[in-house]
């Protein structure tokens, strides 16, 4: 599957993009931060992000009409989210955290509305929507006894153990569509500058290796080892207790809603063109 994505969008976007015949290429820096949002949000709601990280884009593109145009992104960024950050008290018990590189690569499209609002184009401004297919890549890890450990292959929550059969592995290769505005300003002939709000929507609710329920922490002990058993829940570095008699089966996490990530920044941009632009006679003497 992330084979066959990762496929469909280079050839998708080297049609659009390097076929430039009488087109105009469109080249982008973006430098930004990202914000996640989900089971480790401070607030449970669709509209609670956490902490932003720096994110740097590069884009190409052309017009494929005069209002549309399309072209390929690839972008660098980090996601986290801290329990601790909470308002609320089961989260600042549950205690968990993480926090993931992220590396995304998608075909974009943007819809400008100048032609809706014409008087923008009085003051060189342009006003889109974007939208397209991405993938992207996460890897999610916590950091415990002065370093970082890579979550998904703890099976925090029982993923890929015989105990927990409906529990699979998750794919830390994923799709997401992000779903943007952004508008840019005309500084002379072939630069732009401008500025972008674009959450993302995946189809994954492991951004943060937290989804469902616990479990037991000593069948974890028992096929991933002792860091595993203490990662699941971390209510033991607050509260003195055992956790394997008090947390097998109850809520960790959220199953059904699934993980977002924001992407806000600028983006400075230059206009490559192939049109050939008449030159202006010279106007002749007149004879008498």
């Amino acid at each position: 599957m992330r084979g066959k994505c990762c496929v469909l969008l280079i050839i998708l976007c080297s049609f659009f993009v390097i076929n430039l015949n009488g087109q105009e290429l469109y080249i982008r820096g973006y430098i930004g931060q990202t914000y996640y949002q989900g089971d480790l949000s401070p607030v449970t709601s669709i509209y609670s992000f956490s902490d932003g990280h720096p994110a740097l884009s590069f884009y190409v593109g052309t017009h494929v009409t005069n209002a549309l145009t399309v072209g390929a992104r690839f972008t660098k960024a980090h996601i986290s989210g801290y329990d601790d950050t909470s308002f609320y008290k089961w989260k600042l018990e549950r205690n968990l955290h993480f926090e993931s590189p992220l590396y995304e690569f998608g075909l974009v499209t943007e819809f400008y509305l100048n032609r809706y609002f014409e008087r923008l184009n009085r003051f060189n401004l342009n006003i889109y929507l974007t939208s397209g297919l991405n993938v992207f890549r996460f890897e999610p890890r916590a950091f415990f006894e002065g370093q970082y450990v890579d979550l998904p292959e703890l099976s925090t929550e029982g993923q890929g153990l015989a105990e927990y059969p409906d529990k699979k592995p998750y794919s830390q290769t994923q799709i997401s569509i992000p779903l943007g505005i952004g508008f840019s300003f005309n500084l002379a002939d072939n630069f732009q500058i401008g500025f972008e709000v674009s959450p993302r929507m995946t189809f994954t609710d492991y951004l943060d290796d937290v989804s469902s329920a616990y479990v037991d922490p000593a069948t974890l002990l028992e096929h991933r080892g002792e860091t595993a058993a203490l990662l699941t829940s971390r209510s033991w570095e607050l509260i003195n207790h055992d956790n394997s008699i008090e947390i097998d089966g109850r809520q960790r996490g959220n199953p059904e809603n699934n993980d977002w990530y924001l992407y806000t920044g600028i983006h400075i941009g230059y206009v490559i063109s192939n049109k050939k632009v008449a030159k202006k006679k010279r106007p002749t003497r007149p004879k008498f």
